[in-house]
């Protein structure tokens, strides 16, 4: 197992335990305090710690930084697709002045995206490490 197929297995891992924590805390706290259990999603900031060199091998091969870099794009681009697609639902709701849009939802969005880019670039990495890939970029 590569490091880059560790790292995305113990940050999917990391990910499930604070969807597993808000689940437990959400109904003695609300859904806006139990939010605070995605507060262990800092930890996929400890990435790099898998990359750590040794003496005689690089931190990543080019093979590798050819994944990092493909599951960031595949990550961003499924962002702004979904992103999109949520603004312009919450516009169209909002559009007819009858339904307010509460503020609470604000932070969920930018939760929201900032889990989607790091759960769909572990998964692509994980994907993408046991393809065969010819044509790296």
């Amino acid at each position: 197992m590569s490091r880059l197929e560790k790292s995305a297995y113990v940050n999917l891992a990391v990910f499930g335990i604070a969807c597993l924590l808000f689940a437990m805390l959400r109904p003695h706290l609300g859904s806006l305090r139990a939010m605070g259990a995605f507060g262990l999603i800092g930890l996929w900031g400890m990435e790099p710690l898998f990359y750590r060199r040794s003496k005689e091998s690089p931190a990543l091969d080019e093979r590798e930084l050819s994944i990092l870099r493909r599951s960031w794009r595949i990550g961003h681009g499924a962002f702004w697709l979904v992103y999109v697609v949520v603004l312009m639902c919450l516009w169209n709701l909002h559009r007819g002045g009858q339904i307010a849009i509460s503020a609470d939802i604000l932070p969920w969005l930018v939760l929201s995206a900032f889990m989607l880019v790091g759960i769909v670039k572990f998964v692509a990495t994980l994907i993408l490490s046991r393809m065969d890939l010819r044509h790296a970029e």
